[in-house]
C-alpha cells in the first residue's frame, strides 16, 4: 500500500494542470464538508461551475449503479444510502489508519502512506470553496 493509492498526489496534480489551462481556480469540495453540509457544499459548488442548483441532487433511490458490481463490496455504503450523511472526518483518518487490525505491517504502511499524502491534502484543502 502506497500514496499513490491514496491519490491525492494525482488529484492535486490534476487540479494544478487544470487551474493552470484556466484563467481561475478549479472548484473543490471537501468530502467530509460535502457530507456535513450537503445543501451548502453542493449550491457552493453549482455556483462556482455556473449550474443552477436543484434539491434533487440531495437525495437519490437507494440501489447500485451500472458497474459497481465489479468493485465487490466497495460501494455497499453509497448502494445502501438515498442521501448525503456525515461521517468520521478525513481528517481523524490517520488515527484510524493505526488501528485498522490489518497487521503491524499494514497498519505501518498505511500510515506512512498517509502520512507521506498529507502534504497534498492540505494543499486541495487550502484551495477549497467556502460558504
Amino acid at each position: 500500500f502506497d500514496e499513490r493509492e491514496v491519490g491525492l498526489s494525482s488529484l492535486r496534480r490534476m487540479y494544478e494542470a487544470v487551474v493552470a489551462q484556466q484563467d481561475h481556480p478549479a472548484a473543490v469540495l471537501d468530502a467530509d464538508e460535502l457530507l456535513g453540509e450537503p445543501a451548502a457544499a453542493l449550491r457552493a459548488f453549482c455556483g462556482a461551475v455556473g449550474l443552477p442548483f436543484d434539491e434533487a441532487l440531495l437525495s437519490w433511490e437507494r440501489g447500485p449503479l451500472p458497474g459497481w458490481d465489479a468493485w465487490g463490496g466497495w460501494h455497499d455504503g453509497a448502494i445502501e444510502s438515498t442521501g448525503f450523511a456525515a461521517r468520521a472526518t478525513a481528517k481523524g483518518a490517520l488515527e484510524r489508519a493505526k488501528s485498522t487490525g490489518l497487521g503491524p505491517k499494514a497498519d505501518a504502511e498505511v500510515c506512512a502512506a498517509a502520512e507521506r499524502s498529507l502534504a497534498d491534502y492540505e494543499a486541495l484543502f487550502a484551495k477549497r470553496l467556502r460558504w
